[in-house]
């Protein structure tokens, strides 16, 4: 019975919220989408639900301490950080589920293909410890990447018997309390899996997270890499919290290994790019690929909006209602708008 109440009593209070909300509101939820199948791409290349806010007002607002949800029993599921919005501007939030509240002050670009590097081509085993930053690769390879063999644009082209290609990359981090998240960008034909000092950080179409392939295994599925027709690489945001864990002060290497989906292929490629988004400005690191737009930052709430309708609440660090918007069910790629 308790529960009966409760679920009513949300289902109440998310009906008066919208008839006492604030009409002349200055931040509002402005565009919703429930069913985000192709439209507009979060950090890390995920199709995930999204609320836009937007300024009707004639002044700046700090949204710190302001909480977005879609529970009237728990309104302060996201809160916003020190952020301000313009008059006119607006902002997207995507409820993935992830909790991502911090916004880079810019973006920087620590390790780049087309740099040298170290590799070791996949007509045999390397020794396990490859991936790990104590290991001593000396006896390995130099050559620019990306590395493989089929595809234009590439720096350094192997024999076309590889089935696999190993690639390592040091670089110095003088101040990892500066560098708040990253982005692999991984350019790969068939699949892949990258680490930072051992630590896995991204696969695709390549076993499962935690298994460490041998040079033999072959790619789940075929993958053509995007910079040879001019798309960008495909994009892979890093957990905060292992790429926190991974990442130290001072030496670091990004490992990569990619992998040919059959021994009949006539490509094989391998060009990671590894982003950093800054907390402070100035310049660390190198400068980013004329593909990638630093306006693909967002924020993301930790919950996910039901397709079939549900209520969206922005509140005051009060806990009052700034604003509300209660959305019917939404097919794929439709969005409602004030």
């Amino acid at each position: 019975m308790n529960q009966i109440f409760t679920r009513a009593f949300s289902i109440i209070s998310c009906f008066l919220l919208l008839a006492v909300s604030n009409l002349h509101a200055q931040v509002l939820i402005n565009e919703i989408s429930a069913s985000n199948y192709s439209t507009i791409a979060n950090s890390d290349g995920e199709y995930d639900d999204w609320i836009e806010l937007f300024n009707d007002g004639s002044s700046s607002v700090n949204l710190q301490g302001y909480g977005l949800s879609d529970d009237s029993l728990d309104r302060f599921k996201f809160v916003f950080p020190n952020y301000s919005i313009n008059p006119g501007q607006r902002i997207l939030v995507f409820a993935s589920d992830m909790n991502i509240g911090t916004l880079a002050d810019h973006w920087e670009t620590a390790v780049t293909a087309s740099t040298t590097w170290r590799y070791f081509v996949g007509t045999s085993q390397p020794d396990t410890n490859w991936r790990n930053l104590t290991f001593n690769d000396g006896s390995w390879s130099t050559g620019q990447g990306g590395i493989g063999y089929g595809d234009v644009g590439l720096g350094t082209t192997i024999t076309t018997s590889a089935r696999s290609v190993m690639m390592r990359k040091t670089f110095f981090a003088p101040d990892t309390s500066d560098i708040l998240k990253a982005i692999l960008y991984m350019d790969y034909d068939d699949g892949f899996v990258a680490y930072l000092n051992g630590i896995e950080i991204a696969r695709a179409n390549l076993g499962s997270v935690g298994d460490r392939p041998t040079y033999d295994v072959y790619a789940g599925i075929s993958h053509d890499a995007n910079l040879p027709s001019g798309d960008a690489p495909d994009s892979f945001y890093v957990d905060n919290e292992l790429f926190k864990r991974a990442l130290l002060q001072g030496i670091n290497v990004l490992a990569v290994e990619a992998h040919n989906y059959t021994n009949t292929s006539n490509d094989l490629n391998s060009t990671p790019f590894l982003l950093f988004g800054m907390s402070t400005p100035g310049s660390t690191f190198g400068n980013n690929p004329g593909w990638f737009y630093s306006s693909d930052e967002f924020f993301n709430a930790n919950f996910k909006l039901s397709s079939a309708g549900e209520a969206v609440i922005l509140s005051t660090p009060a806990g009052v209602t700034a604003d509300s918007k209660i959305f019917p069910a939404l097919g794929m790629d439709n969005s409602i708008g004030r």
